[in-house]
């Protein structure tokens, strides 16, 4: 019998699995993909995919950093983001619910441009690591109304470590800052000024540190003694 090749596309698509296996997800036939403790709402394919690349990359960054996902978490894309959202906002945690809301792949690229950048598909699967990164580290706070620039920290953080590298050096040239370990510096205000470049001074802080230094300091915001209001 001759041997059958595969196609581009097949090998994609075996590619593709393969990645969503190693890092705990299963893909559905039906609009959705699931992990453990967390489901996926995703009515367009391609949508999925990004989403679901996305979720695992921030589920491996901080189960590389001892942070697992502790609650169940459910996640839903839509064209809309529910009332009382930002107009700026592309996707939103809510906490007391364990529910995220992204928005479809169409309506995010109405913005023309995110991080100053144009959008892509790469932007849109950091996106999805930024928002699941809000969902995981939520659990792990050891007080009840943790910081804003904490928790904006920690998906800042994420969204950038699991980006193309191509990509994420872009955006940084556009958001230039200096390097530093001072935590006074990743404030509220800077936050509320310029959350974008709150986000890129955030990644350099994370990267101005040793693992074992990041491991303390991520505990030290979660219990409240950095970053704290």
């Amino acid at each position: 019998m001759k041997e059958k090749k595969c196609t581009r596309w097949q090998a994609r698509l075996i590619a593709f699995l393969a990645c969503l296996a190693h890092a705990g997800l299963t893909l559905a036939v039906t609009p959705a993909c699931t992990m453990d403790k967390m489901q996926l709402i995703v009515p367009d394919a391609r949508d999925a995919e990004d989403v679901c690349l996305g979720a695992a990359r921030a589920v491996t960054f901080f189960a590389e950093h001892g942070l697992a996902m502790k609650e169940p978490v459910h996640l839903e894309v839509r064209d809309r983001l529910p009332p009382n959202s930002s107009a700026t906002a592309a996707g939103i945690f809510l906490a007391e619910k364990g529910q995220v809301f992204m928005l479809s792949y169409s309506a995010f690229r109405k913005f023309g441009n995110w991080f100053n950048t144009p959008i892509s598909r790469d932007l849109y699967q950091s996106l999805a690591a930024h928002e699941i990164a809000h969902a995981i580290t939520s659990a792990h706070f050891q007080r009840d109304k943790p910081s804003v620039h904490a928790r904006e920290y920690f998906a800042y953080v994420a969204l950038f470590a699991t980006m193309p590298a191509s990509l994420r050096e872009r955006i940084l040239k556009t958001l230039p800052g200096q390097t530093y370990d001072d935590e006074s510096r990743l404030s509220l205000m800077v936050y509320l000024m310029d959350p974008m470049f709150f986000g890129a001074q955030s990644y350099r802080h994370y990267l101005n540190m040793n693992q074992d230094q990041r491991k303390a300091f991520f505990l030290a915001v979660l219990d409240g003694k950095a970053l704290a209001e």
